[in-house]
Formats: structure tokens, sequence, C-alpha cells
């Protein structure tokens, strides 16, 4: 049986923190800016995701400053990219099969 440490651990937000501790580099911080530009995706969009624990969560620098690690973010992006070629080979073979049935 799983433990909470276990299920926790497999936690989105704690495997892209495990990616970014895997680089020899010091981490780097990127403002919200950088994030947007690297993602595409927009400021409420990127806090919305954080919320349900879809993006990586931001460090706060002061009361009214905050960051994000970049290799967290990068590993996140990587992450989608996977995500992205396994989907496209489910539709490539689902394609692929319905176009076998309706040959046949």
């Amino acid at each position: 049986m799983p433990s909470a440490l276990d299920e926790q651990s497999q936690h989105p937000a704690n495997i892209w923190a495990v990616a970014a501790r895997n680089t020899s580099a010091p981490p780097r911080l990127i403002r919200l800016k950088e994030v947007a530009r690297r993602t595409g995706l927009g400021r409420s969009t990127i806090y919305a995701m954080i919320a349900v624990n879809l993006f990586p969560r931001q460090v706060e620098l002061t009361s009214s400053r905050s960051a994000w690690v970049e290799a967290e973010v990068d590993a996140w992006i990587a992450e989608r990219m996977k995500n992205r070629r396994y989907q496209a080979g489910i539709r490539r073979t689902a394609a692929r099969r319905k176009r076998k049935a309706q040959a046949a």
C-alpha cells in the first residue's frame, strides 16, 4: 500500500521540483512576464493552473514580488512536450484503425 509520502512525491509540483534539483547550475528565478512568454499562457491561466497544482508554484521574493524557478518551468514545458508526442501517437493509431474499419 503506497504511503502518503509516496503519493505526495508523485504530485506534479514535486516532480518539477525534483527536476529542478537535478541540474548542476544554481537555481535561476524568472518573473511572470518571462514565464508567460516561455509557456504562451496568460497571467490568469498561470495562476489558475497553480491553484489546481497543474503548474509550478512561484517563490515569494518580497511581499509584492514573486518569481518562478526556471528549471521547474522548463521541466513543466518538457513534460507538456512529452505528453504531446504521446497523445499524437494515440490519435494517429485511432485514425489508422478507423480508416481500416471503414475500408473493410
